[in-house]
């Protein structure tokens, strides 16, 4: 009897190997996504603390303007808002004068420039400017009704460190 060879079809060698390059792939794009999965876990977490930290410097900043608020309300109804000082901003450098951590500046134009700082972190601070009248008629004349002691003209996040970057430039291609 003569045996007949079979022509044609996938052999056990041929399915196996589909079967291997099938799971490799899968194994691959599974180590990927869950590598993608620890970075996204990794920027949440950092912008989550850098959320926290901002609003923390915020409510605190928001305390202190608060204060701030309070002293020139004070001011406003003690009766004569100048209280024998030139200009209102200037009763206001004197009633803010002994608040720790504050800078004042009186501008030839005798109007008050308040300015603090809070921090956020190691590299950050939230740094906040008030602008206090010299006058009554201008923008910001004090009101005791609480609105226009004072204009917030800065409320803003600032870097206190210069960023320090790995020491080998970076390498661009310029075309050639």
């Amino acid at each position: 009897m003569i045996e007949k060879k079979s022509v044609g079809g996938l052999s056990v060698g041929g399915s196996s190997i589909l079967v291997i390059f099938v799971v490799l792939s899968l194994t691959i794009f599974a180590a990927l996504s869950f590598m993608s999965a620890q970075a996204d876990l990794r920027l949440a977490e950092k912008q989550a603390q850098a959320a926290r930290e901002y609003y923390a410097a915020d409510s605190a900043a928001t305390e202190r303007l608060a204060e701030i608020d309070a002293r020139l309300r004070a001011l406003v109804s003690a009766g004569s808002p100048l209280a024998g000082a030139p200009s209102f901003a200037q009763a206001a450098a004197a009633a803010l004068g002994g608040m720790e951590g504050i800078s004042l500046e009186l501008d030839p134009d005798r109007t008050l420039r308040v300015g603090f700082d809070m921090p956020l972190n190691e590299r950050q601070v939230l740094r906040v400017a008030l602008r206090v009248p010299a006058a009554p008629g201008e923008e910001a004349w004090p009101a005791p009704e609480g609105e226009g002691r004072y204009r917030v003209t800065a409320w803003q996040v600032v870097n206190t460190k210069e960023w320090e970057g790995g020491q080998d430039p970076i390498l661009v291609w310029d075309g050639e």
